[in-house]
């Protein structure tokens, strides 16, 4: 799979005079997102065999984050992740870690101006795969992820301010399941992610100043995701001196929610805080077309552009355009 995914943790909502006198409830923005990194997909840049590699792989997200303070903007995402893959068990098994991080939503949000980009580094991500059936024609894996809270807390300021209103700890582990498999052809290939599910092991805890502990907690939406991806080989030969292969891609991918979202209240003195995905449920449909390249007999570099197929003015559109390359030295 070459990727196609960038959701984050929800808004923040600002309630003047708790909206009950008649005001109007103000958008500030996007949650930052465990460092720019967006919440992991294990499928990404994820072959169904077990292999000995090192990786990397760079994403760019056109109008990724709403920003509202100065003014309403959108910002671009520039994410990177290098990484390695380790076989054992006769190469039957594989451990993978990948270390994110990006050019992004700073995780320091100034609710009336300030800077609202930083580098960010994100949460690590660790992999356990296994193959579980390898045929002349068909493969198939399965795979657990864990995610760890390596990235930045949230902190909400206002103007001038040194201390913050609220912060969001990032304290939460998620894990992350994964089902693979593969049909192959002489010059096809065929493979589909039939099952993937998102759950939040723990939430993050809220913690407003002036209050005695925790005001809540904030948990993601658990996440079924479904991926098929189809490519022919249009060129194949070994004794080229660069490029060996050459193969078109396209994929579908489907995310979707399967639980209502958990919002959060934050009283601050006669105004209040609300966090969370205010749009409850998504359905997201995107669309990848891309060209892996074989170089030499070692490595892979794979090109491709991501498509949003929902609407413009709809919650489940992430990005208005996503591009990415993917770098693999295999051993």
């Amino acid at each position: 799979m070459i990727g196609d995914f960038f959701v984050g943790s929800g808004q923040i909502v600002f309630l003047p005079g708790k909206a009950t006198d008649g005001q109007t409830p103000v958008l500030v923005g996007q949650i930052p997102s465990a460092g720019g990194s967006g919440r992991a997909k294990i499928s990404d840049d994820n072959s169904v065999f077990p292999e000995d590699r090192v990786f990397f792989f760079y994403n760019y997200f056109d109008n990724a984050i709403l920003v509202q303070a100065p003014s309403p903007h959108a910002l671009d995402v520039n994410r990177y992740t290098p990484g390695f893959e380790k076989t054992f068990w006769d190469r039957q098994a594989s451990i993978e870690l990948r270390i994110p991080f990006a050019n992004t939503q700073a995780s320091d949000v100034i609710l009336i101006g300030g800077k609202d980009e930083d580098v960010e580094f994100g949460d690590l991500e660790l992999t356990l795969k296994f193959l579980l059936w390898k045929g002349d024609y068909f493969a198939a894996a399965a795979g657990l992820g864990f995610n760890a809270p390596t990235a930045r807390d949230v902190r909400v300021f206002a103007e001038n301010s040194p201390t913050p209103v609220f912060t969001i700890a990032n304290d939460a582990f998620h894990l992350l399941a994964l089902f693979r498999c593969a049909l192959h052809a002489e010059r096809t290939h065929l493979c589909p992610d039939v099952r993937r599910i998102r759950h939040r092991h723990d939430g993050q805890r809220n913690q407003a100043p002036g209050r005695a502990g925790d005001v809540g907690t904030l948990h993601d939406q658990n996440l079924l995701q479904v991926d098929v991806q189809a490519g022919i080989w249009l060129w194949r030969e070994p004794h080229a001196r660069y490029i060996t292969g050459l193969a078109p891609t396209v994929e579908y991918h489907y995310t979707t929610t399967i639980n209502n979202a958990n919002l959060i209240t934050v009283p601050v003195a006669a105004d209040a805080f609300v966090l969370g995905n205010t749009a409850n449920r998504i359905d997201i449909h995107n669309l990848t077309l891309g060209v892996e390249m074989l170089l030499g007999t070692t490595s892979t570099l794979n090109i491709a552009a991501v498509v949003p197929l929902d609407k413009p003015t709809s919650d489940n559109r992430q990005f208005d355009s996503e591009y990415f390359i993917q770098f693999n030295r295999f051993f």
